[in-house]
């Protein structure tokens, strides 16, 4: 590992010559590697520290991004899926992410840039708005005295969801002197915990972002 950072600094310091800053807002679409996932909107804003060159260069970053998807049919942490009781859930997770982009210049002048973009991100979460819905089969709101019961069970479970992640990240990104415009793509590597009081299996999330930014 000291090898590898050794070898980015030095790259940095004999490749890269020109460093900037980036600052960028967006608009992402997420939803779970699963089939009863629905994909819901978000958005993200941030800063990137640049370090450019040809015909590659290197931003890594600081992101706040919302990443929101809409389940169906989910199973219970709790002791009622066995008995058929199943209920939808909102999964909306705001992250504080850092990723580390590497951009290879496909077109290169003095006003355009083109390139694609690739590189790992490192996320935890900071804002939870997940919520779940009345099941078909079961009346939450009707059986209040179940409801007290199951209030520190759904907030214990809660508190385990979302801590973190690690994406992939790959895109497209187009540059008009200090103008650009950036697709990414964002595929989880790690899956979720118990988020929302739902058992979860596998589920990671994928998210397909655009964002304008200006970089000086």
């Amino acid at each position: 590992m000291k090898s590898i950072l050794l070898s980015i600094f030095i790259l940095v310091l004999t490749h890269f010559t020109f460093a900037g800053y980036r600052i960028y807002s967006g608009a992402t679409l997420s939803n779970f590697n699963i089939n009863k996932s629905q994909p819901r909107f978000g958005g993200n804003f941030g800063i990137d520290k640049t370090w450019d060159g040809e015909p590659y260069s290197l931003a890594l970053g600081l992101q706040f991004i919302t990443k929101s998807t809409y389940t169906t049919g989910n199973a219970m942490v709790f002791n009622l899926s066995n008995q058929g009781y199943y209920f939808d859930a909102l999964f909306s997770v705001g992250y504080l992410e850092a990723p580390l982009m590497g951009i290879i210049h496909l077109l290169s002048d003095n006003n355009i840039k083109i390139g694609l973009t690739f590189g790992p991100s490192v996320a935890i979460a900071i804002l939870d708005n997940s919520k779940w819905y009345n099941s078909v089969h079961f009346d939450f709101e009707q059986d209040s005295e179940f409801m007290y019961k199951l209030e520190d069970r759904y907030h214990e479970a809660d508190e385990v969801g979302a801590a973190g992640g690690v994406f992939l990240n790959a895109g497209f990104i187009a540059e008009y002197q200090q103008l650009y415009i950036e697709l990414r793509y964002s595929h989880g590597m790690t899956k979720l915990g118990a988020l929302a009081g739902v058992v979860m299996n596998d589920e990671k999330f994928r998210t397909l972002g655009i964002v304008f930014g200006v970089h000086f």
